[in-house]
């Protein structure tokens, strides 16, 4: 997988990774294999010992058959919880919810 320094990263999303992949009911080596991602790295993206990056997210989305949109979203609101309530957040929501679904 090839990374960019330049490129966003989100950080503390662990939880968010391993809640979907444990309820698409994949070990990590399964997703992994489905996602073309090493299984170190999601378990360091799990642990949030590494930041995920934009291409990390559509890699994991693919694996998990869920689009990136979701994942970010769910990143977002980690970091914002209230974020639903601004003006700023309810835009990000309707965008990222009106995205069309390549997953």
């Amino acid at each position: 997988m090839e990374t960019n320094s330049s490129e966003i990263r989100f950080e503390g999303c662990g939880d968010i990774i391993r809640d979907a992949r444990l309820e698409a009911g994949f070990t990590l080596r399964q997703l992994a294999t489905e996602s073309g991602c090493n299984h170190s790295r999601i378990s360091k993206v799990e642990s949030n010992a590494l930041a995920l990056s934009l291409t990390m997210i559509e890699q994991i989305a693919k694996g998990l058959k869920i689009s990136p949109e979701q994942i970010v979203l769910k990143c977002l609101e980690t970091k914002f919880p209230k974020m639903r309530s601004t003006q700023a957040g309810k835009k990000i929501v309707k965008f990222l919810s009106t995205v069309d679904d390549d997953a």
